[in-house]
């Protein structure tokens, strides 16, 4: 039987196909489990559906060596060498299975975890006295696992998509890693499979035979270009992405680096503070009164100076301005809630009430 090289639009196609169905078997599943087994189970689970669903529609299709409903629908054939016309063996099958179901399952898992024990032990490192090496060390690995897991990997799936935009061979990373390409059984669709013909039977040939083939080619050539620039796009918003990117962490580095000097200065300015209190207190003669007055005005518990402005959070604790608010704006959370460096509850940023009357 003829074949012809797939088209571009043609695997788009059968590929939004399956997604349709793979999204339906998620959703069944949902229903499923949610009706036999309670909507508190359902709910502790919600993110296993698709990844069951991708694992079940593709072992029973692509893994037996069938075709999937799209490939079905389209009349496509999964080859991993056009020109020999060679099927892929159970291996890269497999292969396929455990790249596209499996692995980002897993691996999104494995980075999830990650990030929870390294905030859990950035926090717990901050009530006790642990070695600043290691916290710094905590802090750039929890860095890490958070640009691989929020940056890098979809940066990696917008990649593949704009190169099938461009060149219009492999839809996902699996596919590209196991050199999975299509053919059709449809020549209607695919100018690049066609044969040349001679002078002579394009002479032989009708006028609207003619003008047909030319309106069907511009199209197709036509929708090739805005694909391929759609591809275009998507690297160059890539690029910007990435300079964005970068120029944000120049920026918190800096401001990390500012902060850093702030806090040897301020504490320089203490030491010196605390220092001039205490002779004070030694070289006059009302040291009694000096200490009772000191001890009826704020001090905050942790900067442990006097006198400054008071504020107080939901659980009670009061701190200086200066000190929580640094609190806030450098606390490792991703959501607008942070905890009391004391009691360790939450509480929301906007919740900061100042105290006029101590």
């Amino acid at each position: 039987m003829k074949v012809f090289v797939a088209d571009l639009s043609e695997v788009l196609l059968a590929e939004r196909c399956d997604e349709g169905e793979t999204d339906y078997l998620a959703g069944e599943l949902s229903h499923i489990v949610k009706d036999l087994l309670g909507p508190r189970f359902w709910i502790s689970y919600w993110n296993y559906y698709p990844f069951l669903a991708n694992t079940l529609y593709y072992a029973a299709t692509f893994l037996s060596a069938v075709q999937t409903v799209g490939e079905e629908y389209i009349a496509l054939l999964p080859l991993v060498s056009v020109r020999q016309r060679k099927v892929p063996a159970f291996t890269r099958r497999l292969i396929f299975i455990l790249s596209f179901a499996v692995a980002p399952f897993l691996v999104e898992k494995v980075l999830e975890r990650i990030e929870d024990n390294l905030r859990d032990s950035l926090i717990a490192s901050e009530t006790r006295f642990f070695d600043g090496k290691r916290r710094n060390l905590r802090k750039i690995l929890l860095n890490l696992v958070v640009l691989i897991r929020f940056t890098g990997i979809p940066l990696l799936y917008r990649l593949n998509l704009a190169l099938f935009y461009l060149f219009g061979t492999y839809y996902y990373i699996s596919k590209r890693l196991i050199g999975l390409q299509y053919v059709s059984f449809r020549s209607q669709s695919n100018y690049q499979g066609k044969r040349r013909v001679s002078a002579a039977e394009l002479v032989e040939l009708k006028g609207q035979i003619l003008c047909i083939l030319h309106k069907l080619l511009r199209n197709i050539l036509q929708a090739l270009f805005y694909f391929r620039f759609f591809g275009a796009i998507n690297i160059a918003q890539i690029v910007s992405s990435a300079v964005i990117w970068i120029r944000d962490q120049l920026r918190k580095q800096r401001s990390e680096k500012a902060a850093v000097e702030f806090r040897q200065f301020s504490e320089s300015e203490i030491s010196e503070e605390e220092y001039d209190l205490v002779n004070h207190f030694v070289y006059h003669d009302d040291v009694l009164f000096q200490v009772e007055a000191v001890g009826n005005s704020f001090r905050c518990s942790l900067c442990w100076q006097y006198n400054k402005s008071p504020v107080c959070i939901p659980c009670g604790h009061l701190f200086c301005w200066s000190c929580i608010s640094k609190h806030i704006q450098f606390a490792v959370t991703d959501s607008a809630l942070v905890f009391c460096p004391q009691c360790r509850e939450e509480f929301h940023r906007s919740r900061v009430v100042p105290i006029l009357n101590l």
